[in-house]
């Protein structure tokens, strides 16, 4: 177990569409005294308002990782992901060898 100050919680949902800022407010509000920072991971993306949220200044610090960021890190640490080579066929190729 860690001392209060010197963990992190983190927070991982799923929303349609956008993460206001008022999502990122209860997670702090939720960690506040608990965590010395937070990262709120979701499969949707943030809002302008979210980021301007989670960079508050005299605040626990709270990383927004959205879908993209996800799956930048899971490339780079090679987290369930295979690298293959895929072939696309040309339809407008073979469209003159056609009957």
């Amino acid at each position: 177990m860690c001392a209060p100050r010197s963990c992190f919680n983190f927070q991982c949902k799923r929303y349609d569409g956008t993460v206001g800022p008022e999502k990122v407010r209860e997670f702090r509000g939720a960690i506040q005294g608990k965590a010395e920072r937070g990262i709120l991971l979701t499969t949707g993306t943030f809002t302008k308002g979210a980021r301007e949220a989670a960079a508050q200044d005299n605040a626990a610090a709270i990383e927004l990782v959205d879908i993209d960021r996800l799956l930048e890190l899971l490339i780079e640490e090679g987290l369930g992901i295979r690298e293959t080579k895929a072939l696309i066929i040309e339809p407008d190729f073979f469209a003159a060898y056609q009957k």
